[in-house]
């Protein structure tokens, strides 16, 4: 009976109580945040693979095609891919990449008129994690390809993931 009178003394919590209560919200919180932080970033390298896959794909189609310019000029060999080259004439890109899904070329994040997918200008090219690069060999392990006189027979498109910050490359299928 005492006890109950007490309590219709004092309603509410202690500041203790209160206390402990806030600080269990404020850990489980954190814990939620740096959870949620991890599923985002797997979920940006999961987009960056699938990307580099479709950019992979879309190079595979192009690779037995013949590709001219408005002039009738062959600006892509039929049983090639795209040399770097291309890139650099807005032409020939927008005739050779014409069919390529926007949304691909772009890294996640990445916003603007400038793409994530740039041509490689090494044989060893570094990506940041919002970089896509295109690396057209003339043979397996081979030189460059950079211009339209050269076959390029195979490529790798190279990404970076976000959660263990290393490189990945998609190889070609031919070798």
């Amino acid at each position: 009976k005492q006890y109950a009178k007490t309590m219709q003394k004092h309603k509410g919590f202690t500041i203790v109580e209160l206390t402990i209560a806030m600080v269990v919200m404020v850990i489980l919180l954190g814990v939620g945040v740096v959870g949620l932080r991890s599923v985002q970033l797997k979920a940006k390298d999961r987009e960056r693979q699938s990307d580099a896959q479709a950019i992979a794909a879309y190079m595979e189609q192009l690779y037995a095609k013949e590709i001219r310019d408005g002039s009738n000029n062959v600006i892509k060999k039929a049983g090639s891919y795209p040399s770097t080259v291309l890139w650099s004439n807005t032409t020939y890109k927008d005739i050779v990449f014409a069919d390529i899904d926007r949304n691909i070329t772009y890294a996640p994040d990445v916003t603007g008129s400038v793409p994530s997918l740039r041509p490689a200008t090494s044989t060893s090219p570094v990506p940041t994690k919002a970089e896509y690069y295109y690396l057209p060999r003339q043979t397996d392990g081979g030189a460059l390809c950079s211009t339209i006189a050269q076959e390029c027979r195979t490529f790798q498109v190279y990404y970076r993931t976000e959660v263990v910050e290393e490189q990945k490359i998609i190889e070609g299928k031919r070798k």
